[in-house]
Order: structure tokens, then C-alpha cells, then sequence
């Protein structure tokens, strides 16, 4: 069985929901292989995907390069 790769932190589009902060780096807590959890600006979680996350208008989380940003 293929274990899926995580990356620890993804990285917020500028075009982002308010509770987010465009740049900002947030720490991954991975759910299964394409959604994750993390703590948004208002100290509350957010369930998310990687591409087609609805808290970005159904855009695409930034997924750092580097084995720095792998679990």
C-alpha cells in the first residue's frame, strides 16, 4: 500500500477568505490523502483540500518545495 506524502505546511493564495491571510504559512494535520485540517487566523480549524479547497473559492493551496516541507 502507497502511503501518501504530506507536506507539513501549505502556503495561502493571495485571493483567500477572510479568515485567512494571503502568504501566510499554515501547518498541515493531514486527514487522508487529499484533506488536511489546520488553524485558521480566528484560532479555529478549517477542513481543506489541497486543490479545489472551497475556503479559496475552490482554488489551490501552495505546496512549499523541498524536503523541508515533507512528512
Amino acid at each position: 500500500m502507497n502511503k501518501h506524502v504530506h507536506p507539513k505546511y501549505v502556503i495561502a493564495p493571495k485571493d483567500c477568505n477572510d479568515y485567512f491571510t494571503g502568504g501566510k504559512k499554515y501547518k498541515v494535520n493531514p486527514i487522508n490523502n487529499d484533506v488536511f485540517y489546520l488553524t485558521n487566523d480566528m484560532g479555529t480549524e478549517s477542513i481543506c483540500r489541497y486543490k479545489g479547497c472551497a475556503h479559496l473559492g475552490f482554488g489551490d493551496w501552495i505546496i512549499p518545495k523541498g524536503k523541508k516541507n515533507i512528512e
